[in-house]
């Protein structure tokens, strides 16, 4: 039972840590700190894209944690 209770508990932990993500955003501007808009930003190692909005913000949810 002791095993079963314990193989139970690592199989558990290792989905949480598996499911976990985070999320990354920041805002673009020029050298006068004027927002940039629809300047596409990307995380090519991951194949995500998005674009800044009006106030040059970008937002990428649910990115894997890595090392």
């Amino acid at each position: 039972m002791k095993s079963h209770l314990f193989l139970f508990f690592a199989l558990f932990s290792i989905l949480f840590v598996n499911g976990q993500t985070g999320t990354l955003k920041g805002a673009i501007s020029d050298n006068n700190n004027i927002p940039l808009a629809d300047v596409n930003v990307s995380l090519s190692e991951l194949q995500l894209t998005t674009t800044t909005n009006s106030l040059g913000e970008y937002q990428f949810d649910k990115i894997p944690y890595g090392n």
